[in-house]
């Protein structure tokens, strides 16, 4: 289903210079059809992080034009992940939605579910105060395996009695966390 007659393009990942960016405007460039059946929207920008580093990939929206106010009215079609296509970024649309997705050429507002973006930069942000907690107490190598994680898009963290002790002692001083 990718469009052979226009050269493979390397989108500008908006996110990677602006984390807070909650929409930007791109053009839909081709649509991806993966092995599994699902399609994915490659525009020339996005503001979805793709995912890497053991950080998930965003989820969001992909509306039609350019849409000033997030949460506008009119179609949508909700991104539930997104993918490599080639050396492009594929907006992964939800197969339940039942649409071939905007038209190649088309305008499209991309915008990203800011709560969760929100909640995985700050779980990201403590893993990091946690392992240097960890080092600090006793230097040793800390390795997070982000295989268990909640619905929530949130690793769960669970530690002995003795070890929760020693990681919280650190963590009470008057410090403001946002």
């Amino acid at each position: 289903m990718a469009d052979a007659t226009r050269p493979v393009e390397v989108t500008e990942v908006i996110a990677q210079r602006d984390a807070y960016l909650r929409t930007a405007v791109g053009v839909v460039v081709r649509h991806d059809e993966a092995a599994d059946g699902s399609v994915g929207v490659v525009l020339d920008r996005t503001v979805f992080y793709p995912g890497g580093g053991g950080q998930p990939a965003d989820t969001g929206w992909l509306r039609p034009g350019a849409i000033v106010a997030a949460g506008g009215a009119g179609a949508e079609w909700r991104v539930t992940s997104m993918r490599r296509a080639g050396g492009d970024l594929a907006h992964v649309l939800d197969p339940a939605a039942g649409a071939p997705g905007p038209d190649v050429g088309a305008l499209v507002t991309a915008e990203i579910d800011w709560d969760r973006r929100h909640l995985l930069m700050r779980t990201h942000t403590a893993l990091h105060v946690l392992c240097g907690v960890i080092w600090k107490t006793e230097p040793v190598a800390v390795v997070f395996v982000a295989g268990n994680v909640t619905v929530a898009g949130c690793p769960s963290l669970i530690f002995a009695a003795s070890a929760s002790a020693m990681l919280n002692t650190p963590l009470v001083g008057a410090r403001s966390v946002r």
